[in-house]
């Protein structure tokens, strides 16, 4: 059987990256999504638009960051976010995966 090692996926993972970077800027540009711009609107317009987008990116990142962790899939006591300074992480769950999630999102 064929193993495949971390440095042959380097070029998969870089393109796949750029891929996805380039779709979500596309997709961003195309619909004006900028947490300054919404925060802008609610503020000048009272128009909340673009910050019921912004909130629902917020929303879907908080609820797949939870699926993964339950899923087992990450770990979010690794997240460079929270850091080591918590005794006890698995009692920090939710704000950890809110935090990662803002991180996500932004």
């Amino acid at each position: 059987m064929n193993e495949t090692t971390p440095a042959a996926l380097a070029p998969l993972v870089a393109c796949g990256a750029f891929i996805r970077a380039f779709i979500f800027g596309a997709v961003g540009n195309k619909t004006n999504f900028s947490t300054m711009g919404a925060v802008s609107d609610v503020v000048n317009m009272g128009d909340w638009s673009r910050m019921r987008m912004w909130l629902l990116a917020i929303a879907v990142a908080i609820l797949g960051a939870n699926a993964l962790a339950l899923a087992g899939a990450i770990d979010l006591a690794k997240s460079i976010y929270i850091g080591a300074c918590c005794a006890k992480p698995e009692k920090l769950l939710p704000f950890k995966t809110a935090l990662f999630a803002a991180a996500m999102a932004a």
